[in-house]
């Protein structure tokens, strides 16, 4: 079944990676060291997994993978591209956190519905 409170939680199968945050202080048994890893696993059945909503959005969108606990959901995580500004910034750094600025706020997950 699908949890319907977090203290349900230890009654499933939990996928952890680098980036998971466990807020409910859980223990995963499955541990992966990539978070595509974890997506992977979760997709194949594995277990649930707790992880930002950019990278999943594809999965959620075709079905492959559904959200549990979105009354649990903390407040959104701010997405920051950090580096020195000035003339001293290469032009390869430069570039890169255009293009990452281009590319998040371009991204589905991002857009507001």
């Amino acid at each position: 079944g699908e949890p319907t409170h977090p203290d349900e939680l230890k009654q499933h199968r939990l996928i952890a990676s680098p980036a998971s945050y466990d807020p409910f202080r859980t223990r995963a048994r499955l541990a992966c060291s990539t978070v595509q890893g974890a997506i992977n696993a979760a997709v194949q059945g594995a277990g649930l997994l707790h992880c930002l909503s950019y990278p999943v959005h594809e999965h959620l969108l075709s079905g492959a993978l559904r959200r549990v606990l979105p009354d649990f959901d903390g407040p959104p995580l701010p997405v920051q591209v950090v580096y020195r500004e000035g003339r001293q910034a290469p032009m390869r750094v430069r570039s890169f956190v255009e293009h990452c600025v281009s590319a998040l706020r371009g991204h589905p997950a991002f857009q507001l519905a």
